[in-house]
């Protein structure tokens, strides 16, 4: 992507053919917003063309809202996991390999034996965002460099606004971390990577003046 952009040339879907044809998976996740989601759902296809035995997965704000829609348009997609996924993601995988049922992942809306569009129930029980483990950045492709690291000091937000999807992705709360585990993240990345810039990647950065 960023070679692409430096010599100025349009991403095409030959690129991402290519690129997909490379990497072999046993489980492809799919992160889309709206604005992505026909594009999202075409690499979806090309997935599946080129790796007919993987699993697609989607997931992100625009999939969260339109599960059923994208399973019905895009047949090439399993499974739509729906708003916050981190405790689903190790049954998820389990389930790509051939362990595991869909029906006992929360979160989660697929196509039963029978082909009707079907949803699991959402597990809303607040993440403990301190006991997640650090992104794995050494798993990125090089494609993506140079590395920006997206550190979140919170997730979610309280608000209502008309305009946005993002708190009702969230369930409209505001879950904190600790601010010293915060930096722990930041000195261990910096110190793992080289990096010397992160992203503070919160919706709302100053909700919790303490913090």
């Amino acid at each position: 992507d960023i070679a692409l952009r430096q010599r100025r040339q349009i991403i095409s879907e030959a690129d991402f053919r290519d690129v997909i044809a490379r990497k072999s998976a046993t489980l492809f996740g799919i992160s889309s917003k709206i604005v992505s989601a026909s594009r999202a759902m075409r690499i979806a296809e090309i997935i599946k063309e080129l790796h007919p035995g993987s699993r697609v997965v989607m997931g992100g704000v625009h999939p969260t809202f339109s599960a059923a829609q994208i399973l019905r348009k895009c047949p090439a997609v399993d499974a739509v996991m729906r708003g916050e996924a981190d405790h689903a993601i190790v049954p998820l995988w389990r389930w790509a390999a051939g362990g595991g049922e869909l029906a006992d992942i929360p979160g989660v809306t697929f196509r039963d034996q029978a082909g009707e569009i079907v949803s699991s129930e959402k597990d809303l029980t607040q993440i403990d965002l301190d006991e997640l483990p650090y992104a794995a950045y050494e798993l990125v492709a090089r494609e993506t460099d140079p590395l920006v690291p997206r550190i979140l000091t919170a997730r979610g937000c309280t608000l209502r606004c008309v305009f946005c999807a993002s708190a009702a992705l969230f369930g409209y709360k505001f879950n904190s971390r600790h601010a010293t585990r915060v930096v722990d993240q930041i000195e261990a990345t910096r110190d793992q990577f080289g990096v010397e810039f992160v992203c503070m990647g919160d919706l709302t950065f100053m909700a919790h003046k303490p913090t």
